[in-house]
């Protein structure tokens, strides 16, 4: 997905790409469902849904009745339901920065139910709801925390359904997508080391909130570094590949296992 609103495919990664369509507003997470149907969490159009050669469908623009501010990302769970994350309920796609910045918690995780076209809100009060995972045997859903440095896990099944714990916490820098790997391992991208400044003002919201209302000219870029770390079921480290210059890719958002 690109930042135009084109949804791109490479058959060759030789190959120049094609356009498969442009959903007129910002494409980020993408999934395919059990028939072949690419599903999209549209950050400012909601959850959309694209079968090949046909018309684009919105599933929903809501979560649990409340319009979707910031659809970030989404996995579809083996029983067909859409996990999808609304980042923040205060601020837009392109103000995200003081979702970070003013650290006040409005982000949600939210399924979409196929058998009755239901959007839920299931968790709220996440800090800057980013990546979902699935489990490939559908014990729990994972959302990232990004401003948390942390990933969320809800259970769906088992003694603990229902609720909900940290997974994964204190992170090395700033998550954001996670995906389900081929041998069930969990792949997380670090999209850059945390920010010392942020980390230090953690206790003084108001200071955060100056900060935020800098020019953008003003306010530090994320640092050029690449990293990614594969987590287990259990939330520990199994793999941990980082490039601390950036040389070739930094910022990276998703990482995703293949062959």
């Amino acid at each position: 997905g690109l930042h135009d609103g084109r949804v791109m495919r490479w058959s060759d990664p030789k190959a120049a790409p094609e356009t498969l369509f442009d959903t007129g507003g910002r494409p980020l997470g993408l999934a395919f469902d059990r028939q072949g149907r690419l599903v999209i969490a549209d950050a400012t159009r909601g959850i959309l849904r694209w079968p090949e050669g046909g018309p684009l469908q919105t599933l929903t623009e809501t979560c649990g009745g409340t319009p979707l501010s910031f659809a970030d990302d989404l996995e579809i769970g083996p029983d067909g339901t859409i996990w999808f994350s609304d980042a923040s309920s205060r601020w837009r796609l392109p103000a995200w920065k003081m979702d970070f910045v003013e650290s006040r918690p409005s982000g949600r995780l939210c399924a979409w139910v196929p058998t009755t076209g239901q959007s839920l809100e299931i968790l709220s009060g996440l800090h800057f709801a980013n990546g979902v995972a699935v489990d490939p045997e559908g014990r729990f859903v994972l959302v990232v925390e990004s401003s948390r440095y942390r990933v969320r896990r809800l259970w769906l099944s088992g003694p603990r359904v229902g609720e909900d714990d940290v997974f994964i916490d204190d992170l090395p820098g700033v998550p954001d997508g996670i995906s389900t790997g081929l041998s069930g391992t969990f792949w997380l991208a670090i999209a850059s080391p945390r920010d010392p400044m942020l980390d230090a003002l953690a206790g003084w919201p108001s200071v955060r909130r100056i900060f935020g209302q800098l020019p953008l000219a003003l306010q530090p870029d994320p640092a050029r570094s690449a990293r990614f770390m594969g987590v287990d079921a259990d939330g520990a480290v199994v793999a941990d590949r980082v490039d601390p210059e950036g040389a070739d890719i930094w910022a990276g958002t998703n990482v995703r296992e293949a062959d």
